[in-house]
């Protein structure tokens, strides 16, 4: 008799517990990509708030929030989820580091952006974007120096990285060596023909 009562009221507190609704994270960013395409972005955003923590798609969510804040120039709000994913570890590859390191680069802030690309190098030691951006990041304070360090670092993982080359020619031609920044941006010319605002 006492195995049925404890029986009945585990089923009727188990029955209780259905009650939370069924959110179907798939289902929202559908919805949220069509909505992104509009530019609806209020309605987007309130889509995306429906998503928990426990979510699996929590974090694609608040990536999604990071690019809706930045495309309306919601800067502070943007800053507020860029950091609440680095403190929780909710990164998943270079690209995060890059967005979040640009975010601070456009806003003026070079040394916080910095921080996040080397942040990011840490675990991905061998991209030679995250080598690139910080060497922008110290190009932007005028530490032509390291940037130049950070440009060639770049070059010896990616000889191809055209990018690279063409901000060393950048540098070369503001300190006034024309031969070798005529080498670094016909190197950055052959990598990527298009590029022809070097000329």
């Amino acid at each position: 008799m006492l195995k049925l009562l404890v029986l009945a009221g585990v089923l009727n507190f188990s029955a209780q517990n259905d009650t939370i609704p069924f959110i179907n994270s798939t289902e929202i960013f559908q919805q949220v990509t069509e909505l992104y395409k509009d530019q609806k972005y209020g309605e987007l955003v309130t889509m995306l708030e429906k998503i928990p923590e426990s979510d699996s798609n929590y974090y694609k969510s608040q990536k999604v929030f990071l690019e809706v804040y930045e495309a309306n120039d919601q800067t502070d709000k943007a800053k507020k989820v860029l950091d609440n994913l680095m403190v929780n570890h909710l990164e998943t590859n270079t690209n995060f580091y890059i967005q979040g390191g640009n975010l601070y680069l456009n806003n003026d802030e070079p040394d916080r952006a910095i921080a996040i690309y080397q942040q990011g190098l840490k675990k991905y030691p061998f991209s030679e974007v995250l080598l690139y951006n910080i060497g922008y990041g110290f190009y932007s304070k005028a530490d032509y120096e390291k940037s130049i360090e950070y440009f060639i670092k770049a070059i010896q993982i990616n000889p191809y990285y055209h990018r690279s080359h063409q901000m060393l020619g950048t540098i070369m031609a503001q300190s006034k060596y024309r031969t070798r920044a005529m080498l670094s941006f016909l190197t950055s010319l052959a990598m990527e023909p298009n590029a022809n605002w070097v000329l």
